[in-house]
């Protein structure tokens, strides 16, 4: 949900920008089809260090969030807790949404460091197949 991507202003373009961060661990980031969705899974020590933006959200939206990234389904997102750092050093404890790799069928990218796809479908043009 960076800015400039499609579900940015719809999720998180009133809430509080923190900055750009990295994380300290690195993690493997991936693009996923047929959408290409950006998936981060939960596995410390493989990967890349991954670059994203940190945003401070009330209840209220971290709900909304949990819900749009389908974290009371099994197959959906978990918030996992990582380690950021900014540009300055300044080191964050933040949660991020990660899905279990066994749940994504189509991996199209080998891992990343920053999401920078523009080819991402964004859920309104998907359409769906019979």
């Amino acid at each position: 949900m960076k800015f400039g991507f499609a579900n940015h202003d719809k999720m998180l373009k009133k809430e509080r920008f923190l900055g750009s961060y990295v994380t300290i661990g690195q993690y493997p980031l991936v693009i996923t089809g047929p959408w290409n969705s950006p998936v981060m899974f939960p596995e410390p020590g493989i990967g890349d260090f991954v670059f994203g933006e940190v945003y401070e959200v009330n209840e209220i939206k971290l709900k909304q969030l949990d819900e749009f990234e389908y974290v009371n389904l099994p197959q959906g997102f978990r918030r996992i807790k990582l380690r950021v750092k900014s540009h300055t050093d300044e080191v964050l404890i933040v949660e991020a949404y990660m899905r279990l790799r066994k749940f994504i069928k189509d991996i199209r990218s080998e891992y990343i460091s920053n999401y920078q796809d523009k080819n991402y479908v964004h859920e309104s043009l998907r359409r769906v197949s019979k």
